[in-house]
């Protein structure tokens, strides 16, 4: 995969608001302010470190991939690239508070470069960001997306919406 299909593809797992903040209102413009929809939502994102190791490789035996994901629920499912996670054998997320916890790999669909993770569960909850549904975007409709690429800080970036076949909307609670 290029850089210009790497980052595209880094880029549509992390949209984080596309339009609205609830399902309720995904219909109606988002009127947030971005500095305080970052400063709510930033502590769902979390940053990825995997590794692989092939013991038949002459060298450098171990590969490493950084990416970004998400929280999408209480019992820890995040959300993330396939080309981030698949066929790793050990997966660290690093939480928005530095925790570094180790993932299991749940599942993935590398077609729509997505894939699923599962990292335990504290005694408190975890910030989470809502999926939601993405039938009602349109082309042209502003996008934010937040994340860490290449094992950065948190950042943001917007644009808008363009005419994608596969897209995550994600919608804040």
């Amino acid at each position: 995969m290029n850089m210009k299909g790497y980052l595209f593809s880094t880029l549509i797992v992390f949209i984080i608001a596309i339009i609205g903040v609830t399902p309720s209102i995904a219909k109606s413009d988002c009127t947030e302010p971005m500095p305080e929809l970052f400063q709510r939502v930033s502590p769902s994102v979390v940053s990825i470190l995997s590794l692989a190791i092939d013991p038949f490789k002459i060298g450098n035996q171990v590969s490493k991939a950084v990416g970004s994901g998400f929280i999408i629920n209480n019992e820890g499912l995040v959300l993330t690239n396939s080309h981030v996670v698949f066929g790793r054998q050990v997966i660290i997320v690093t939480l928005d508070d530095g925790r570094k916890i180790e993932a299991e790999f749940l599942g993935a669909d590398p077609i729509s470069d997505l894939a699923v993770l599962r990292i335990q569960v504290p005694s408190k909850r975890y910030p989470t960001a809502v999926l939601g549904n993405s039938d009602s975007v349109r082309i042209g409709e502003d996008v934010i997306a937040i994340g860490n690429p290449f094992g950065l800080e948190q950042t943001l970036t917007r644009g808008s919406f363009q005419d994608l076949t596969v897209l995550c909307q994600v919608l804040l609670r």
